[in-house]
């Protein structure tokens, strides 16, 4: 027999027999889903350097993972939980998305595309 490699899902399933009528699995999977999308954010700057910035947090849609602590976190939730939200463990899953939300936002990666007033003055 040969063996196989196990793949991680990537994403969560419902415990057997859970409908759109259950209400108990829509917060944990609304903080889930917050911190998948942050694996493909990251902030922006722009403007002058010292001068007038402004900064914007954008997701890049249809890229690879750009915050990787943000999947990792993501990952370890789901190994913890072994991929799948029940009755008993969705207030778990749903804390621990939520404390790993302020983790995944600090390591939000950030392309600057600031220019100084030197850089500026060439234009």
């Amino acid at each position: 027999m040969n063996a196989q490699t196990q793949t991680r899902p990537q994403t969560f399933a419902l415990a057997a027999g859970t409908t759109n009528r259950h209400q108990w699995h829509k917060a944990a999977l609304a903080a889930l889903s917050t911190l998948k999308n942050m694996q493909t954010e990251q902030i922006e700057k722009y403007g002058i350097k010292g001068g007038k910035e402004r900064e914007s947090l954008v997701s890049v849609l249809f890229c690879p993972v750009i915050n990787t602590t943000a999947e990792t976190l993501y990952n370890q939730i789901g190994d913890d939980f072994g991929w799948v939200v029940t009755k008993d463990n969705a207030d778990a899953i749903e804390a621990a998305a939520l404390a790993a939300h302020p983790i995944a936002r600090a390591a939000t990666p950030i392309e600057d595309n600031r220019t100084t007033p030197e850089e500026r003055a060439e234009q």
